[in-house]
């Protein structure tokens, strides 16, 4: 077994991480519910998120399902979301196998 090595990607937030934020956050919040490829979007979004983090879509829910609570006071939107995501990550430590 390889042993378990945080990714490169620690102290960097990514892009996928500010667009996800961007699209839930500010885009859906904007527009009524119900429009059409909206959410598919999202959850492609989502899958591209669990993708980099290495993290399975219901490991992830916990923190997607509830952005707006994420602390906001060490830099906010993407970073907390990021930060977030590495809890997850500490949480439920898969192997590095690249």
């Amino acid at each position: 077994m390889n042993a378990i090595v945080r990714p490169e990607w620690t102290y960097v937030i990514p892009e996928v991480t500010r667009d996800y934020w961007q699209f839930v956050m500010i885009t859906l919040a904007s527009i009524p519910a119900g429009m059409y490829g909206m959410d598919q979007r999202r959850a492609d979004m989502h899958a591209a998120l669990c993708k980099h983090y290495g993290l399975t879509h219901d490991q992830t829910k916990e923190v997607t399902d509830h952005m707006a609570r994420l602390p906001l006071h060490d830099g906010g939107c993407s970073i907390a979301l990021h930060n977030a995501l590495q809890d997850l990550w500490d949480k439920y430590p898969v192997p590095n196998d690249k």
